[in-house]
């Protein structure tokens, strides 16, 4: 399965993002004086990371929803 330009460009963009509000995180921790440990900083990541799959497995299952015709179908009231 080939990825076309535009969704390496998507993705791509999107990790730079998520780079650069990490390094924005780190920024306003250090200015306020907040140290985090590495538990903290596992917690962070992992939670981030689950996140960001539970949505794309949502996202997944509402375009399969829509594709299949599931969303089309309506019985009349018996």
């Amino acid at each position: 399965m080939s990825a076309n330009r535009s969704t390496v460009i998507i993705v791509l963009s999107s990790l730079v993002g998520l780079a650069f509000l990490f390094w924005l995180t780190m920024r306003v921790a250090a200015i306020n004086g907040v140290s985090l440990g590495l538990h903290g900083w596992i917690a962070i990541i992992l939670g981030s990371v689950f996140s960001l799959l539970v949505s794309a497995v949502l996202f997944g299952l509402t375009f399969y929803s829509a594709r299949s015709g599931h969303d089309e179908r309506i019985d009349p009231p018996v």
